[in-house]
């Protein structure tokens, strides 16, 4: 299945005051080879609500290499507005009470449960297996500085190239607490 447009996701993108609770996104595909998508989450592509009570146990992938990305160095790669989560690309907003086992492969900004994450996270967790190549996290790919992590747990295997964590692939002046892997 292959979807043409720069947002990718169950809700596309949840604007403020948007709840989404009880959802389910089961066997999704997510498949590309385009170099101008922005964002890719089983549940939203990118999350400026609530989010709560939501899961994914599909399969997200998202460009067959790095090369697919034709970036020239290392800080153009760091400066990406690709976000790849299991549940969110982009995260603006709150993730409560929500879970990924869907597996992903992508290649930039890759999190278990988010992509990028410049909003807060509760009660979370991961539970499968995330790959990419730079900025790769069991729970957050890229972690921006202002944003919360709290209660949450990665329990799947993280394979990466450069910047990868079992929890976090990169995190800048954030709030962590309670966090495990």
């Amino acid at each position: 299945w292959q979807q043409t447009f720069h947002y990718f996701g169950l809700a596309g993108i949840l604007y403020s005051l948007v709840l989404i609770a009880f959802l389910r996104e089961n066997k999704s595909a997510y498949q590309t080879e385009a170099t101008d998508k922005k964002h890719v989450g089983g549940i939203a592509s990118v999350n400026e609500g609530f989010i709560k009570n939501c899961y994914n146990e599909g399969l997200i992938f998202f460009a067959k290499s790095i090369n697919d990305f034709h970036f020239n160095n290392l800080a153009e790669i760091d400066n990406s507005n690709y976000g790849i989560g299991g549940l969110v690309g982009n995260n603006k907003g709150q993730l409560e009470y929500s879970y990924n086992k869907a597996k992903i492969n992508a290649a930039i900004n890759v999190g278990g449960l988010i992509g990028i994450n410049k909003g807060e996270v509760t009660n979370c967790y991961n539970e499968s297996k995330i790959q990419g190549y730079f900025f790769v996290g069991g729970l957050v790919g890229n972690n921006k500085s202002g944003s919360k992590i709290l209660d949450s747990y990665n329990n799947g295997q993280v394979i990466g190239t450069n910047y990868v964590g079992g929890i976090l692939g990169s995190s800048c002046y954030s709030e962590l607490k309670d966090i495990s892997n």
